[in-house]
């Protein structure tokens, strides 16, 4: 009878350690206010937080782990994220399309899909094994802000062209930032180039 003992505690103790580390992560990545995923080299879906599903509207059965990102795609294609489609043909040249720019793996954000009434940003980024992270941000304040400054600077401009007086504004350095059309009329040739026909 021959009897062998073999002490697990330290792999078991490495074991503990893993899945705590796991699931701090995993607390980590769903307390994120973004959408992040990660697919491998073939564009198979890794690991993603329920943020993402949220942002892009996806329900569960669309985009999970081990599902294709380009099942995400042509369900976002045929729910017409990107532009009207006229069947099939259509559908399948969008998903084309859209695959050429995951394929990129460029760090490059880009910026601003509308989705669900949200302006997106995409920041992607290579990894080692040949897949991609690609983080997405809720963009939506900040260009409902930008809009609003836009417009509020085109009153600004409307009024103070519409002042018959000449208006000007000048840096520390005497360069002219803005006129009026009454101070470009007064300037006339002498205007600085990016100012005459204000």
């Amino acid at each position: 009878f021959v009897r062998s003992v073999v002490d697990i505690t330290e792999h078991k103790k490495a074991e503990r350690a893993v899945a705590e580390k796991e699931a701090m992560l995993r607390a980590t990545l769903e307390n994120l206010p973004l959408g992040v995923y990660m697919t491998d080299a073939d564009l198979n879906i890794l690991v993603h937080n329920e943020r993402v599903k949220e942002l892009l509207g996806f329900p569960d059965e669309v985009f999970a782990a081990g599902k294709s990102i380009l099942e995400a795609v042509r369900f976002r294609a045929e729910r017409g994220d990107y532009g009207p489609v006229k069947g099939k043909k259509e559908i399948e040249k969008k998903i084309a399309e859209r695959a050429k720019v995951i394929n990129l793996r460029t760090a490059d954000p880009m910026m601003a899909h509308v989705v669900n009434g949200r302006v997106l940003q995409y920041v992607r980024g290579p990894l080692a094994n040949g897949g991609t992270i690609t983080i997405v941000l809720d963009r939506t304040e900040q260009a409902k802000a930008e809009e609003a400054l836009r417009e509020s600077e085109n009153r600004i401009r409307t009024i103070i062209d519409a002042t018959p007086a000449s208006v000007c504004l000048k840096n520390t350095q005497h360069r002219y930032l803005l006129v009026n059309k009454a101070m470009a009329g007064r300037l006339g040739a002498g205007a600085p180039p990016e100012l005459r026909g204000v």
